[in-house]
């Protein structure tokens, strides 16, 4: 009977802290997922929306938040489709037998003024921003630059970011 009464208990112990187990694997904290830094991958969203829970929007500045994002990224899709089809001839070259080497290098002049033109649209966009923060705000722009800059540019020293974690850890 006393042996009977043993592998029972230890088989309960053992269910709890295979259970206790599941339930810590299964769960993520919240604090990790808010301490990771932007990735370079990151979506204008995720970016977007570290900045809204950084610096704590009024109504107003919310509206004038929204609009200047919406222009923001209306005058870099048209960059960008223009970007797009600048890459498409300078690539298309490849199929020709003769290859225009001015031509070549007009196009990727072009395609450095493009890039050019889209990190100065979002240096000014991101001024713009600032410009409507409260001073209180306007302390806490420093992590919101890191952030996009880290997105922008991706990591710095050449560090490469971690690879995602499987899901469940």
């Amino acid at each position: 009977m006393k042996l009977k009464h043993l592998y029972i208990t230890g088989l309960a112990i053992m269910l709890m802290m295979n259970g206790v187990l599941i339930f810590m694997m299964l769960q993520k904290p919240a604090s990790a997922v808010q301490q990771q830094p932007p990735s370079r991958h990151e979506s204008p969203a995720g970016l977007k929306n570290k900045i809204l829970n950084e610096l704590q929007f009024s109504t107003e500045q919310m509206q004038q938040f929204d609009r200047l994002t919406r222009e923001h990224r209306q005058a870099i899709r048209e960059i960008e489709g223009q970007q797009k089809e600048a890459a498409t001839s300078y690539f298309n070259s490849l199929k020709n037998e003769a290859v225009d080497i001015e031509q070549q290098l007009a196009l990727l002049e072009e395609l450095k003024e493009f890039e050019g033109r889209k990190l100065q649209l979002t240096y000014t966009h991101f001024s713009d921003l600032k410009e409507i923060c409260t001073p209180e705000q306007r302390a806490k722009f420093g992590v919101i630059v890191d952030d996009m800059l880290l997105v922008l540019l991706g990591p710095r020293n050449n560090q490469r970011p971690p690879p995602p974690r499987p899901r469940g850890f």
